[in-house]
């Protein structure tokens, strides 16, 4: 479910001490005494908000909705890789901090004036975008793409050639952020869209006014390997006119290589056997099958779907041989079709409950995003030769 900002969940959420710091710096309510207010007491600072002054008020709303983006669990990991690249030594204090409100406030205070923060919260926005199958290419080169000013102008370029064909993509700019295990190229582009008019309040009065505002198209692009996806309005079409400018001026290729999907091969994990290696460094605790589709090999019609979420790895497929009937028709003559894996993760210092995520895998597809857990289990799923 998505997350949605209001104000009075972020004042709760966010230590006094930090807000104090906050509306100092914006040299807003000197006598307030932050130090009494209480996280079910906050109503006072909210009443002392509303007196602002509309500008004043219009600023906190602004800082305060770009600090939600990254309050979050996948804001944390935005803060810590982002604050690592910038060679900062400040991972163990950010893990340490209270809660996800408290680190997106501190990096806003302490990183405001140097655009780390500003980089992380445009980071955290591509998150929240739609990266789809029918918009990803694969097949590309392994080659560290180009992002220097010329290669961005260009791209930028080409896209304004793309969509002012629509009436708009009059102006674009483009923004290149490179992120770590696994590496990705984020090239993130604001076109101008068209001419939209809002009613909104000015002195008190209502107004109407119009504007251009821009939306965004995002390319990822994964040189291990040679993954592009695109986050863009429009259809297949579309994107394969956006993966080909793309490949132009990032990769130097004249002609858009043809599609090479990823295939899964999930049939050997009805195998009671199958192993799940994984690193200790990604504090994965345990990695279980929990569901699997099968379909009788040579017709017939035969379908079983298994599922089991309780118990170990062994009691599943004591369950699946007991359902098959093992004994009057072997796991052989059996196709998987679908499986479930349920990854679990120690929990994080200073936690209690252990994060754990659901892997849908089909032969075509999977549910993994591009969010980082996600990215670590599809790094794994080639490893233990799921991933073809």
């Amino acid at each position: 479910m998505a997350r949605e900002y209001t104000l009075s969940t972020f004042l709760r959420q966010t230590p006094n001490d930090l807000l104090a710091r906050y509306f100092a710096g914006r040299g807003l309510l000197p006598g307030f005494k932050f130090d009494e207010l209480t996280k079910r007491g906050y109503q006072p600072l909210l009443t002392e908000i509303e007196a602002l002054a509309e500008s004043e008020r219009t600023t906190i709303d602004r800082d305060f909705q770009d600090i939600f983006l990254l309050s979050d669990r996948e804001g944390t990991q935005v803060i810590i890789e982002e604050t690592q690249l910038a060679g900062l030594a400040v991972t163990d204090d950010i893990a340490n901090m209270e809660n996800g409100f408290a680190r997106a406030m501190w990096l806003f205070l302490e990183h405001s004036a140097d655009e780390l923060f500003e980089t992380c919260a445009t980071l955290a926005f591509i998150k929240q975008m739609s990266f789809t199958r029918s918009k990803r290419r694969h097949g590309l080169p392994n080659d560290t793409p180009k992002f220097d000013d010329a290669t961005l102008s260009a791209i930028a370029d080409d896209l304004k050639v793309l969509y002012r064909k629509e009436g708009r993509g009059y102006e674009c700019t483009v923004e290149h952020y490179e992120r770590k295990d696994p590496t990705r190229h984020c090239y993130f582009a604001w076109p101008e869209d068209y001419a939209t008019s809002d009613v909104h309040y000015e002195s008190g009065e209502l107004k109407r006014s119009s504007r251009r505002s821009a939306f965004q198209v995002a390319f990822v692009f994964r040189p291990d390997e040679g993954v592009l996806e695109i986050a863009a309005p429009g259809d297949r079409r579309k994107a394969e006119k956006l993966q080909a400018l793309f490949c132009k001026h990032a990769l130097g290729l004249a002609t858009l290589p043809p599609p090479s999907g990823e295939t899964y091969e999930i049939d050997p994990l009805k195998a009671r056997g199958f192993a799940f290696p994984t690193d200790p460094a990604d504090m994965i605790e345990t990695v279980r099958v929990v569901g699997l589709k099968l379909e009788a090999s040579g017709g017939g019609g035969r379908k079983v779907t298994v599922e089991r979420s309780s118990g170990n790895q062994a009691s599943f497929y004591d369950w699946l041989e007991r359902v098959i009937n093992v004994a009057a028709l072997p796991l052989a003559s059996f196709t998987v079709t679908h499986a479930t894996l349920k990854v679990t993760w120690f929990p994080p210092l200073g936690q209690r409950r252990a994060p754990t995520l659901t892997v849908s895998i089909s032969p075509e597809s999977t549910n993994l995003k591009e969010q980082p857990r996600h990215l670590v289990l599809k790094r794994y799923l080639k490893t233990w030769n799921i991933a073809q």
